[in-house]
């Protein structure tokens, strides 16, 4: 879910995934994804959708995403995890991966979102500057939100920058 311009869809494929759907609001992100698989965007299937209202014709046995949880405004966490549910097969893996609040994990000029605040600016390497969604969950939160779709999360913390969860769909 949410494969942006696919660094961990080629992990996946790397790591012996044999065919994969890549679900993404972003055509251009997509367009990105199939140039850097070059031959093996082959092994996948590339659908724009909506990440909070998936109507999908099939569950999967496993799904992945990295670094976009930071992204999902908390009052959307809900009805993300109820579209994870919907996505996997009853007994189908899930996995994540994405940031900690760790001072020291982003770039010398980004400012952190303030307490109680969603919002940061990010800014390219080009100049532009875009006001995004970031939030820094907790394992606890997340495996709360992901129960609640009939997910059984297991969650960890590096001892820095990331957070790290695998869960089995009971549903």
């Amino acid at each position: 879910m949410a494969p942006g311009t696919g660094l961990w869809t080629k992990w996946l494929l790397d790591a012996g995934a044999q065919r994969i759907t890549a679900i993404d609001a972003s055509p251009a992100m997509l367009e990105r994804l199939r140039a850097r698989l070059g031959e093996r965007a082959d092994h996948v299937e590339m659908v724009i959708g909506d990440l909070f209202d998936l109507s999908l014709e099939r569950r999967y046995d496993g799904v992945f995403f990295g670094f976009f949880l930071s992204h999902v405004p908390r009052d959307r966490l809900a009805s993300f995890f109820d579209a994870v549910g919907s996505a996997v097969e009853p007994g189908g893996v899930v996995g994540l991966v994405d940031s900690r609040l760790e001072p020291t994990s982003t770039a010398i000029d980004h400012v952190l979102p303030e307490a109680n605040s969603e919002v940061m600016t990010r800014r390219l390497d080009d100049g532009r500057e875009f006001r995004i969604v970031k939030n820094f969950y907790e394992p606890d939160e997340i495996v709360a939100a992901a129960a609640t779709a009939g997910i059984e999360m297991q969650v960890t913390t590096s001892s820095t920058y990331f957070v790290v969860g695998t869960g089995i769909s009971v549903r």
